[in-house]
């Protein structure tokens, strides 16, 4: 299980799995009917009215697929946007990124459910969510790059994932209510501030990165103090003397 990537030697194993799953569960809803496509859609689905029996859900709604046309479109971008971007971070980052996006959107969605719309069950299923958040971090790690848009139209990164954030606040806000559209947008929000930081270092994780600067200076002190009891000034080097 270890490799160079961290799960394996494949640099884009996350990647096809999460293909995979996507062209299992279109297969299935595709070929036997409603009947099987709704169990999924049941277990693996999120809904807030049972999000609290299957906490699962959470994360497994963005494995489910029904239209073949939408999988071949989801399948496409997660090749060249989310394959790139695991083929950067590793496929270990990488997962855990895609868990805590998956997570996020749903429970941005749930806030949001609970707060505007109490007792009105909202659910959520499909790729789309958590593919925005993968999208806008790989923008925010490559802004210039360009892409060509349906293969002709060639359009900056950058411009990607505002259009991008502007479709979801849209249409998460046309299918739920005006409002809802900016909690669906939390997860492209903590995507964009956490590559934001991977490219730049700015202040978004500073308080963090302060905690991780004095751990280590108390340990490098515990550390000079130990070998002064053990052994003396002789025993530190001239770095650790100054």
């Amino acid at each position: 299980m270890s490799g160079r990537y961290g799960y394996g030697r494949d640099p884009m194993l996350v990647t096809k799995s999460l293909l995979g799953l996507l062209i299992g569960t279109c297969a299935v809803s595709f070929f036997t009917g409603p009947t099987l496509g709704d169990w999924l859609g049941t277990y693996l689905g999120f809904s807030t009215a049972t999000a609290l029996r299957q906490p699962w859900t959470l994360v497994t709604y963005a494995i489910l697929a029904y239209d073949p046309f939408s999988v071949l479109w989801a399948g496409l971008w997660l090749w060249f946007i989310a394959g790139d971007l695991e083929r950067t971070w590793g496929s270990r980052k990488f997962f855990y990124f895609w868990l805590a996006m998956s997570g996020l959107a749903a429970a941005g969605l749930w806030v949001g459910a609970l707060l505007l719309q109490p007792g009105v069950p909202l659910t959520l299923r499909g790729v789309w969510l958590p593919l925005s958040a993968v999208t806008v971090a790989w923008a925010t790690l490559h802004p210039d790059a360009l892409i060509h848009l349906y293969f002709v139209l060639p359009i900056k990164a950058k411009y990607i994932a505002w259009f991008d954030a502007a479709a979801v606040l849209f249409l998460y806000g046309s299918a739920y209510g005006r409002l809802m559209g900016f909690f669906a947008l939390l997860s492209l929000a903590v995507a964009w501030a956490y590559a934001d930081n991977e490219r730049t270092g700015r202040w978004h994780w500073r308080w963090f990165h302060f905690r991780r600067t004095r751990r280590r200076r108390q340990d490098e002190d515990w550390e000079r103090r130990f070998k002064l009891l053990m052994g003396g000034p002789e025993a530190l080097s001239e770095e650790e003397e100054e």
